[in-house]
């Protein structure tokens, strides 16, 4: 047993551990029991190898996991490395296994068969290699949880109304939360529900972002009052969450500063306020694809045009540049050239229906122009009783691919 602590002590201060820490590893039973000149060689042993080519581990690091797990000045150090290459064999890199065991050093302690049957049992849950991987990594405590703890949360988790398999996706997300008390989780649907979400919205949200079940209440409730205090309505703000659950985990002086990035492209406040509520995921959004967009855009038409047709129809965001250059194209070859202007939303549309119903048109005589055009959007159900022809003949006779291939000059990779 120690029997000179001071010098014990003033090794660790040496070191470079505050007083804090060397309290904590004196402690510690298994460190206790050793004498003070076989502590004093294992401690310096240890936080020198540690620090070598096959850990690399700074200073700092050492002292850390040191501190949080005291017992690793136990260990041979070959004992540890060991370790870390029986981490290495069930699959992860050897980075990847030194990070899992300075996350949990615990492990060390663990029989690498416990470890082992517990991975090969999540095998048989559901779980693939590089999901068991990912979660380790992430949550190296997923290898302590025993395998009926895990089936245990897991029927838990199905009878407040999630499927198997969601559960399964969720803790791949998010693996803490078999160490996340069930009555903290339904704690987590109270709240939501005091919010006015409903439960099927709430089983939606936790299935995108299970994160949600590590938030503190307080956060959580910080996050929705802010988002009232920039200028939504409460049923806006359950609007946004539902659409763009990872609004959780931004910062929100990110969302601000996003909202007045958009603000700053020429929009009012008032314009900013229904964009972001109609499109949510705008936030999720870079302020250069945003721009990029409207300019490109107005290549073909004024900009106070194109962020007035932004404003009335928000969701045009969410497209790809090219898909929208490529119906601005098609649609100004065909003579309605204005139809962005006049009626964005018609832009939700597949072109390839669009080219099949025109050619059609024009097959039996009808020519489409701006006074018209409403022909070639009309609902698949009246389309067909009008004109006599199912949706899917229409795209197999008519190939929108093909006609740009033919246009461009080449079809199939052939000139």
């Amino acid at each position: 047993m120690i029997s000179n602590v001071r010098e014990i002590i003033r090794l660790l201060y040496r070191l470079g551990y505050n007083e804090e820490q060397i309290e904590r590893i004196i402690s510690v039973y298994s460190i206790n029991k050793y004498s003070d000149e076989t502590l004093l060689n294992k401690i310096n042993t240890n936080f020198r190898l540690l620090q070598d080519d096959f850990f690399n581990f700074s200073k700092d690091q050492v002292i850390d996991i040191s501190y949080r797990y005291p017992q690793i000045f136990t260990y041979n150090i070959d004992t540890i490395k060991n370790k870390v290459i029986n981490l290495v064999n069930l699959g992860n890199s050897l980075d990847g296994a030194i990070k899992i065991i300075y996350k949990y050093p615990q492990l060390i302690g663990y029989s690498f068969l416990s470890i082992k049957n517990k991975y090969n049992d999540m095998i048989k849950m559901g779980y693939s290699k590089n999901n068991i991987i990912k979660m380790g990594t992430i949550h190296p405590y997923i290898y302590y949880i025993s395998t009926e703890e895990k089936k245990d949360k897991i029927n838990k988790l199905i009878n407040i109304g999630y499927s198997y398999d969601d559960v399964i996706r969720m803790s791949c997300k998010l693996p803490q939360i078999y160490g996340i008390a069930i009555d903290n989780i339904k704690s987590k649907f109270n709240l939501l529900l005091d919010l006015g979400f409903k439960k099927e919205d709430i089983i939606k949200i936790t299935k995108i972002v299970p994160e949600i079940f590590s938030y503190s209440d307080i956060s959580i409730n910080n996050k929705y009052n802010d988002l009232i205090n920039m200028g939504y309505s409460k049923k806006v703000v359950n609007k946004i969450i539902l659409n763009l659950p990872t609004i959780f985990g931004l910062n929100i002086n990110t969302i601000k500063n996003k909202f007045k990035d958009i603000e700053n492209l020429g929009y009012t406040y008032e314009d900013t306020i229904f964009i972001t509520s109609d499109i949510p995921n705008i936030y999720g959004l870079s302020i250069n694809n945003i721009e990029n967009k409207i300019n490109e855009l107005s290549k073909y038409y004024d900009r106070n045009s194109i962020l007035k047709v932004f404003r009335v129809f928000p969701k045009l965001f969410s497209y790809s540049i090219d898909s929208l250059i490529d119906k601005i194209n098609y649609y100004n070859s065909i003579g309605l050239k204005d139809l962005l202007l006049i009626a964005p939303r018609n832009y939700m549309q597949s072109i390839n229906l669009t080219y099949a119903r025109y050619e059609y048109l024009k097959s039996i005589g009808i020519d489409i122009n701006m006074n018209n055009y409403q022909e070639l959007f009309l609902a698949d159900k009246v389309f067909k009783n009008r004109y006599k022809i199912d949706k899917n003949i229409l795209l197999d006779k008519y190939n929108y691919y093909e006609y740009k291939g033919v246009k461009n000059g080449y079809i199939n990779g052939n000139i």
